[in-house]
């Protein structure tokens, strides 16, 4: 089962790092942590639930190396780009199409949506450092405003695997 308990005490440490920040550089350094933080958890999230959906579902050895090859050679965390692509490559494109269709649509329009503007703004922040200027950095609050969409279409999509009615 996907758990939440860390990430969300990291992030919740991070936002009061940041609001009681001596510096606008100690706070943009926590709003730029509490992002990197939050889409690290949301691959390893994307990788665990596609793990456990091979070990309980592919039951040749060779065919489980190939489903760990589809997850090890996945990076980022959008959800069509990676996540369903790396489940349709372990339950097949007919799997996922009555995955998602079984699952609630407003979860996972939350989720595709909520990936999408943690992903825009998460390259901004990895691909530039601070300096002198200061940059505009989304608030740690702002990024745990943003964790309940992602952790219920997560769970969402979790609780289908499971139900392997796919």
């Amino acid at each position: 089962m996907l758990q939440d308990r860390d990430i969300k005490s990291n992030l919740i440490l991070l936002d009061q790092q940041f609001r009681n920040a001596a510096s606008p550089q100690e706070a943009n350094l926590s709003a730029k942590l509490a992002m990197l933080e939050f889409c690290g958890w949301i691959e390893e999230a994307m990788d665990d639930i596609a793990e456990k959906c091979y070990a309980r579902c592919v039951l040749n050895n060779e065919n489980r190396k190939l489903c760990k090859e589809i997850v090890r050679s996945t990076y980022g965390f959008e959800y069509d780009l990676h996540f369903r692509r790396m489940l349709a490559g372990i339950i097949g494109q007919t799997g996922m199409e009555r995955l998602e269709r079984r699952a609630n649509a407003v979860k996972i329009d939350l989720l595709r949506s909520s990936l999408s503007t943690m992903k825009s703004i998460r390259d901004s922040y990895a691909h530039t450092y601070l300096k002198g200027v200061t940059p505009t950095l989304s608030a740690p609050s702002f990024i745990l405003s943003q964790f309940g969409a992602i952790y219920d279409g997560l769970r969402e999509v979790e609780a289908r695997i499971a139900e392997r009615t796919w």
